[in-house]
């Protein structure tokens, strides 16, 4: 029977556990912890079918083997798994050493990086306490660990030969899978443990352990995911600390909640006051706003007006009503930022175009899957080559979008693959301006078709940034398939049939799902890709619901913004960028707009590129966007066609 040996620390008793799921017929032995140098002592000389799992590379458990195993360096049968460390879901968690000893807090060997501070620079227990609020976070930068912590995991997987895109997506939907940064749930080694047998050419006997395995680490310390941090995930949160089991007494019963945590750590740190503390997170300048706090800065205590201690950005004079109406900057936070070699790619409304122009201008790397080959310029713009990322033309709704998704990965073929013009010509009924002149047969629109999805399909899988501008919530579907037109049949082709077509507008609830669908589905193809939301500003150009074109104008544009707004603060990596705000807040007094009301000025584009570009790019070069600003007349907008076709004959 052959042995696998797991080596490392905590995490590889988890990680053994699941491999004895996983491979029964094996004898797998979980070497971690304070006796591993004894237990690596006892091992015999491997057998040819003996594995070793071993953690990171040349790590001190190895050097053991390797001076003290005949032949462990030759050794074949290794594969490797990376240390995990993973703050996204507890980032005040730190390690402290004074000399030679560790800064322990109530619940073990670990301490608060906020705590921590707060004790050094005599902070009373009801203080501490105080800190501990999203503010805080904020100004910690505690919401933005989870890039920087997925993108770590990932490389140091990738430097060992795994790839661990697929599963930390299982591992989000799950919800929070650490204990603390370093303690995962089982669904974690799980998920390293399928992809060590992938690399193995292994079969798992249970290819999910994770559901019947048993969850050690539950039973040593359980940091809390503070309310605020959780909120951000969509999850709920706590501030209960558990101590390892060990510790448990029937007076503390292993739970401590905020102040008792506070109060016990201070008390075990208060013996070390004349020792210096090595802890890498105190030297960040930001934990100084912590003494901003206690003196009086930020937000005040209990009992007192809470909005004393308010930002200028949160307050409508400072924030919107004294700059001039081209310094009003509403972003307050990004999720990431853009380098000059970042893949974007764009679709959406009309409005859209804009920030593909404005990137091309300004010498990002706009990816443009779809190209004129050779094509005159002013032939290619009729065309719709180069306007949006591929050839889909406006994708106004969120329904559209899943369906173009779907479309191009084969899982949804509509029932109308084409649409007969007054003229005698075809049009694609999903992009239905794509062609000028039309196609000659239906044929004709379905190999232009297949061509354009297949490189949609390559479009998702290579794009880096993706950014999405909603347009519209009224649509025109198909009631025998569900399918979503760009226009209603009759307006650039077909022929309207009501026992065929309906009218539909979409709720907040809707384009939300249909958002998270979306995202949940480009993150199935392409786990790394970051999606930046933004609502058009341009007004309806008609209504087909009997109100006024005003009210239903402001019924889609809240609808649209609450629900990328739910979107964005759900998911990590998703942004909202609020061009709608910038052209249509007050501080604009309407300026942003031509004559008929609706078209966007060039000084309202300027002003939302700006904005774009000095919080997403590095420092932006102006003289590009205003160049392109020229072609704004030539902007493509397939919902303009509704006014043409009133009066077409």
């Amino acid at each position: 029977m052959s042995r696998i040996y797991v080596i490392g620390n905590c995490q590889a008793g988890v990680l053994a556990d699941v491999v004895r799921i996983m491979r029964p017929e094996a004898t797998v032995e979980a070497i971690a912890g304070s006796k591993s140098f004894n237990l690596l002592a006892e091992i015999a000389r491997p057998g040819p079918d003996d594995m070793f799992f071993l953690q990171g590379r040349k790590s001190n458990y190895e050097r053991f083997l390797m001076d003290n195993l005949d032949g462990f360096a030759a050794f074949p049968n290794k594969v490797r798994y990376p240390k995990l460390f993973f703050t996204a879901f507890h980032p005040d968690f730190v390690f402290a050493n004074a000399g030679e000893v560790r800064v322990a807090s109530a619940i073990g060997g670990i301490t608060s990086a906020i705590a921590l501070f707060a004790w050094q620079n005599g902070f009373t227990v009801d203080q501490t306490v105080k800190l501990f609020r999203g503010e805080t976070y904020d100004a910690l930068g505690y919401f933005d660990h989870w890039d920087p912590s997925a993108e770590h995991l990932l490389a140091s997987a990738a430097t060992l030969g795994l790839s661990l895109e697929d599963e930390i997506r299982q591992w989000r939907a799950t919800g929070c899978f650490l204990h603390c940064p370093n303690h995962p749930k089982p669904i974690v080694m799980a998920g390293m443990a399928r992809q060590m047998f992938k690399t193995l050419g292994w079969t798992p006997a249970v290819a999910y352990p994770e559901y019947v395995a048993q969850d050690h680490l539950v039973k040593n310390l359980v940091w809390p995911l503070y309310p605020e941090i959780g909120e951000r995930f969509g999850l709920p949160g706590h501030m209960i600390f558990k101590m390892p089991d060990g510790k448990v007494t029937k007076e503390n019963r292993g739970l401590l909640p905020l102040d008792t945590f506070i109060e016990k750590s201070f008390a075990l740190m208060e013996p070390l006051h004349d020792r210096a503390i090595q802890c890498d997170r105190l030297g960040d300048p930001r934990l100084r706003v912590l003494l901003k706090m206690r003196d009086g800065g930020g937000k005040p205590p209990a009992g007192d007006n809470p909005y004393r201690g308010i930002k200028d950005h949160q307050r409508w004079k400072t924030a919107v009503a004294n700059p001039p109406a081209d310094a009003v900057d509403p972003v307050v936070r990004t999720g990431f930022t853009l380098g000059r070699d970042t893949r974007v790619a764009t679709a959406g409304s009309c409005f859209a175009q804009h920030i593909a122009r404005a990137l091309k201008g300004s010498g990002y790397s706009y990816f443009n899957a779809e190209r004129s080959d050779g094509l005159a310029e002013a032939e290619a713009l009729a065309r719709n080559f180069g306007i949006f990322s591929a050839r889909y033309g406006n994708i106004y709704t969120a329904r559209q979008l899943v369906q173009l998704f779907d479309r191009s990965e084969g899982t949804f073929v509509p029932a109308e693959p084409a649409w007969l013009r007054r003229d005698g010509r075809y049009v694609d009924p999903f992009r239905p301006q794509v062609e000028p002149d039309g196609f000659a047969t239906e044929a004709d629109v379905a190999a232009a078709r297949d061509r354009h999805l297949a490189i949609v399909r390559r479009l998702w899988r290579e794009l880096e940034v993706f950014v999405f501008t909603l347009g519209l919530t009224e649509a025109w579907c198909s009631t025998v398939d569900g399918a979503v037109f760009p226009l209603a049949p009759g307006v650039a082709g077909g022929a309207f049939d009501p026992a065929v077509h309906a009218f539909h507008n979409f709720t907040a609830a809707e384009v939300e799902a249909d958002l998270l669908v979306f995202v949940a589905k480009l993150w199935t193809v392409n786990p790394a890709a970051r999606i930046i939301l933004t609502v058009s500003p341009v007004p309806l150009i008609a209504t087909y619901e009997d109100r006024h074109a005003l009210t239903s104008t402001t019924y889609s544009k809240a609808v649209l913004r609450v629900a990328a707004d739910a979107v964005a603060a759900r998911e990590p990596g998703v942004d909202y960028f609020p061009s709608y705000e910038i052209v249509t807040g007050a501080h604009a007094r309407g300026a942003y707009f031509e004559s008929d009301l609706r078209s966007v000025t060039d000084a309202g584009v300027d002003h939302v590129m700006r904005t774009f570009l000095r919080h997403y790019g590095e420092a932006p070069d102006l003289s590009g966007i205003r160049r392109e600003q020229a072609q704004n007349q030539d902007i493509v907008c397939d919902e303009e066609m509704i006014e043409q076709s009133l009066f077409a004959r």
